[in-house]
C-alpha cells in the first residue's frame, strides 16, 4: 500500500482594540481557521480499483476577546 497525507493550516484573524488607557486595553477578534486535509491510499499492485481519496477544507469561524492589563507603570 502507498499512502499520502497532507495537512495545511491557515488562520486569518483580525483584532479591533476599542478601549485604551494606561492600564487596560480591551478588544475583540474575528476570523477564519481553515484546515485542508488531503489523504490518499492506493495499493502497490497496478490495475486494482481500491484507491481511496479524501479531501476536506471547511472554514471554521473564530471569535475572541482581548484584555491587556499593565501591572507596573512601565
Amino acid at each position: 500500500m502507498k499512502s499520502n497525507f497532507n495537512l495545511d493550516i491557515t488562520q486569518i484573524i483580525y483584532t479591533y482594540s476599542f478601549h485604551h488607557t494606561k492600564k487596560v486595553e480591551l478588544g475583540v477578534s474575528a476570523g477564519l481557521h481553515i484546515t485542508a486535509v488531503d489523504f490518499a491510499l492506493s495499493p502497490i499492485l497496478e490495475g486494482t480499483s481500491t484507491d481511496i481519496k479524501f479531501k476536506l477544507a471547511p472554514p471554521l469561524p473564530v471569535i475572541g476577546g482581548r484584555l491587556n492589563y499593565h501591572i507596573t507603570p512601565k
